[in-house]
């Protein structure tokens, strides 16, 4: 602990040049108190994550000819396995089965309706019709 900081701090504070808030936290880490890094790291794993798929997109982007749909297809598909499965292995089959209803049905929560039934089979439509349309352009070629 710097005793010079803290008073100074205090000092401005007095002053109103520092406010509550961002005095309090500059005091916290002047007398070497705990203070919360947890946004920080959640940025920077953002911004890592953020940066991993870029360069995948790219890498895929300019490879896609010599790549393939299927194996990009399968890619994909692997990918989101492996998001799966670690999910089962962190949380359980419970964990995996929750997640995949929230993310079909969260909007529809409070409402008590077959409407998300009827966009889940839509959606699963909509799958089935885009897989049959790459099956008969990629026969096509």
């Amino acid at each position: 602990m710097n005793p010079d900081v803290v008073s100074a701090i205090a000092l401005l504070r007095r002053d109103n040049v520092l406010g509550n808030a961002q005095a309090t936290l500059f005091d916290r880490v002047a007398r070497r108190r705990l203070v919360s890094v947890r946004f920080e790291i959640r940025a920077l794993l953002y911004a890592g994550v953020l940066l991993l798929t870029s360069g995948v997109a790219l890498l895929v982007k300019e490879h896609r000819q010599d790549i393939g749909p299927w194996a990009i297809a399968g890619g994909i598909a692997l990918a989101a396995a492996a998001c799966l499965v670690w999910i089962y292995f962190a949380q359980g089959v419970v964990a995996v089965y929750v997640g995949l209803l929230r993310l079909l049905f969260e909007r529809f929560r409070y409402h008590v309706t077959g409407l998300p039934f009827f966009l889940a089979a839509l959606l699963g439509l909509g799958v089935l019709v885009l897989i049959l349309a790459a099956h008969r352009r990629m026969r096509e070629r």
